[in-house]
């Protein structure tokens, strides 16, 4: 499962399963020249890596406490890795700036917390609710976050019926504008 990819297209964050465990983190370089290289691997899921946006970090999803939790990690070095959520987390997405993560907690909430970098650790504020969508599906992504933090799209999960037609809005900050 691919999760992630830096900015300048070369490197892929990706999960897949192994031999004895459920899924581990790798990243790999698209050019093929190198061999993938194992970030995390535990008996348990290692999923779902989200580079930070100045690509010094990365969060990513584990349930090796035997409950799903993000955590964060330096780029490349992988170590020493900073836990991020208090209860429970999965699927992370950073701000813009790379001062926030803001992730779902299994109960179906959205949580911010601020992160500063200090060295090679994250130092990580109180997570701070933020409002409920829906209980996570690990199979899918279903909600992000804007750049800055402010707005945030959602799908609804608990629909299961197609749609019978999708329409797609380009340019629609101008159609408001009456443009």
């Amino acid at each position: 499962r691919l999760w992630d990819v830096t900015d300048d297209g070369k490197t892929i964050i990706y999960s897949e399963g192994g031999e004895g465990t459920n899924w581990d983190l790798w990243s790999a370089e698209v050019d093929g020249q190198s061999e993938p290289r194992l970030l995390r691997r535990t008996a348990e899921h290692d999923v779902l890596g989200q580079f930070s946006p100045d690509e010094k970090w990365l969060a990513f999803g584990s349930r090796e406490s035997g409950t799903w939790q993000v955590y964060v990690a330096p780029w490349p070095s992988m170590s020493p890795i900073t836990q991020v959520s208090t209860t429970s987390g999965t699927w992370s997405r950073w701000t813009k700036e790379g001062r926030e993560l803001v992730y779902l907690d299994q109960s179906g909430s959205l949580l911010t917390v601020s992160m500063t970098p200090d060295g090679d650790r994250m130092t990580v504020g109180t997570p701070e609710p933020l409002f409920e969508i829906a209980a996570p599906v690990l199979e899918a992504v279903y909600w992000t976050v804007s750049a800055d933090g402010e707005k945030f799209l959602t799908v609804n999960t608990q629909t299961r019926d197609a749609p019978a037609y999708c329409n797609l809005v380009l340019g629609w900050p101008a159609i408001l504008e009456g443009k």
